[in-house]
């Protein structure tokens, strides 16, 4: 990447942690517990948000309810892979929550609720970061995967060697 396109999406994503942090509360808000896996209403809510940025999705479901979703803008090489999974450890499990598990408060500067270090923040920086590359006009490919069933042996996420998964990618290649 030159550094005109390393710094405007520097300048870019410095002028909007606030989008960030709202998010990431969005996301934590939504429960996708593993177990039992699914993961549909937060596969919905990132397809929608992806959509709303004007990109085209596709969502893999090969187990009821455990969803992935892929999104890709541009075109040829380099491809970079932007990937997290939606599967989160439980929320009624650990010690007892001084908040709802799902309650994506900010307070004190933090963010509180179950999968906001693991993997929801991480979500979140993805999806902001594809969002900002999706206004850029770079050469090459970026591609945005949530894969689900990450916490329990990723028997829902499509695998290198998936049929599906494989075809998908060399129609985007």
């Amino acid at each position: 990447m030159s550094s005109n396109y390393r710094d405007r999406l520097l300048d870019d994503l410095e002028a909007d942690v606030k989008g960030l942090v709202e998010l990431c509360s969005s996301l934590v808000k939504i429960p996708s517990d593993n177990p039992p896996g699914d993961t549909s209403k937060l596969a919905s809510f990132i397809q929608g948000y992806l959509e709303s940025l004007g990109v085209a999705v596709e969502t893999y479901e090969p187990v009821e309810g455990v969803v992935n979703v892929v999104s890709s803008i541009g075109e040829g090489n380099p491809h970079l892979i932007l990937n997290g999974h939606l599967d989160q450890f439980p929320g009624d499990v650990g010690g007892e929550w001084s908040r709802s598990p799902y309650s994506g408060e900010v307070s004190g500067g933090e963010l509180h609720g179950r999968g906001s270090g693991d993997m929801k923040g991480g979500l979140a920086s993805l999806l902001h970061c594809f969002s900002k590359l999706s206004a850029l006009s770079l050469p090459g490919k970026v591609t945005f995967t949530g894969t689900s069933d990450e916490e329990t042996g990723a028997d829902g996420a499509p695998s290198g060697s998936s049929t599906t998964w494989k075809a998908s990618a060399e129609t985007r290649s």
